[in-house]
């Protein structure tokens, strides 16, 4: 129920776009950023240049059809698969400050995981692989 700031970018390679990219940042927070901001530098350097310190991101990857609205800012035709990508990024005390839903072209955007094998008690699984440096 909050006053959010919503900002809509398409995102362009060579042939035409490949991302369409709908962020929604907290109204306080999206003060300190304009749109010549957004189309210069990345959000989450216009986050942290205003203080935020950022602690985490949920994402999560799906699918989604191409209806009217996305056809038109994507250049592709009605019904075809788009990869939908949500991700939550908090901040200061595990505050949200930013909601971003990703589209993307599959044609034109890959996604890549690095996982490893770990062994269980129980089973064996996969995991994304962690790095820690000491």
């Amino acid at each position: 129920g909050d006053i959010v700031q919503k900002a809509v970018r398409i995102r362009h390679f060579k042939s035409g776009p490949f991302s369409i990219l709908i962020t929604h940042v907290p109204q306080d927070v999206g003060r300190n950023f304009h749109m010549q901001d957004l189309k210069k530098m990345p959000l989450l350097q216009l986050l942290e240049r205003a203080g935020i310190v950022l602690e985490e991101a949920n994402q999560s990857i799906s699918a989604t059809l191409a209806g009217a609205k996305l056809v038109r800012q994507m250049k592709t035709d009605v019904g075809v698969i788009l990869v939908d990508v949500r991700r939550i990024v908090s901040g200061n005390q595990g505050r949200p400050v930013e909601y971003t839903r990703a589209i993307y072209r599959p044609d034109k955007f890959r996604y890549q995981m690095t996982m490893s094998r770990i062994e269980g008690e129980e089973a064996n699984q996969w995991s994304s692989i962690e790095r820690v440096e000491s």
